[in-house]
């Protein structure tokens, strides 16, 4: 589930890193946005970024990327199975997403406010499953360490 900011990026493409550039937001309709969403459903291809865990020659790519050495990536397969609208305003979009493993949503809500005519960085992201866990079936920190502290011998 993602919250992605159009008419603005980071270096990060997140709410970590500071607004690099601010760009006008045209006019979107409903229908463009899903029939954008609907565009990256399938296998394709995704260039990681930067600022990601990923390693270049036994370096993580968010050490080089903070000291302002970009390299280049080798794009990654990954496979978009769904992904719906959930909500929009003038500078905003809402949207829920499977995907497989690998898949930086980062860059994927950069790439649809590219589409969209415009830029956009992610206010929030929440993974909401992985694998056979829900998140809905989770417990709060609270629950697990009461639980926890009762089984304490």
């Amino acid at each position: 589930e993602a919250i992605l900011e159009l008419g603005k990026t980071t270096k990060t493409l997140d709410t970590e890193g500071k607004i690099i550039c601010k760009m006008e937001v045209p006019e979107i309709k409903t229908e463009l946005i899903v029939s954008i969403l609907n565009t990256f459903l399938g296998k394709q291809k995704q260039v990681p970024p930067m600022f990601s865990a990923k390693k270049h020659k036994g370096t993580r790519l968010y050490s080089l990327a903070r000291k302002n050495i970009e390299v280049e990536r080798k794009e990654v397969d990954i496979k978009i199975n769904n992904i719906e609208l959930v909500e929009h305003n003038i500078c905003s979009i809402k949207f829920c997403v499977v995907c497989s493993k690998g898949t930086y949503i980062r860059v994927l809500g950069k790439d649809i406010a590219q589409k969209l005519g415009t830029i956009g960085y992610l206010s929030s992201l929440k993974r909401t499953k992985v694998g056979n866990y829900l998140i809905d079936e989770s417990l709060s920190i609270e629950s697990f360490q009461s639980q926890w502290k009762s089984t304490e011998v």
